[in-house]
């Protein structure tokens, strides 16, 4: 009966946080509703925390897609900061966004950045934040990797 219950149930990812310029997740145990954006607030995590955690695998697959693009995010963003004087390269290809981070006498020391389908990226993002708060998020991204 315990597993019928939960099998029910799934986690769900219900705020998105800006701290200290890295993105910060929070999550609940959520009936499966037709109501969407009820606010929870809830305690703020790392991607890579959840990801790490027993809970990463009672996300859908297209959270736990969301989830993982956060932690590339956040990496590529603390390697930026690890590396100021690494070069970069940003590619916005439609749908598609690439930024490689890397040292041009150290071809090994490498970082890249990639959203496959941005319009799912920013999608998920708007199930939590404004459009302008999403914009607000890429935007910080690109700004650390300044000298394209």
């Amino acid at each position: 009966m315990n597993n019928l219950l939960f099998n029910l149930r799934s986690l769900t990812v219900t705020d998105i946080k800006l701290i200290d310029g890295l993105i910060h997740c929070s999550y609940s145990l959520a009936l499966a509703t037709r109501i969407h954006n009820i606010p929870i607030t809830g305690q703020y995590q790392l991607p890579k925390i959840i990801i790490n955690s027993f809970a990463f695998r009672y996300f859908p697959e297209i959270e736990k897609d969301f989830i993982l693009a956060c932690k590339a995010f956040n990496d590529t963003l603390r390697f930026a900061k690890e590396y100021p004087h690494h070069q970069f390269i940003k590619l916005s290809m439609g749908k598609e966004i690439i930024i490689m981070i890397y040292n041009s006498s150290n071809k090994n020391n490498f970082r890249e950045f990639k959203i496959n389908d941005l319009s799912k990226f920013t999608g998920l993002c708007r199930r939590y934040k404004t459009p302008t708060e999403v914009e607000k998020i890429m935007i910080t991204l690109f700004k650390r990797c300044i000298n394209a």
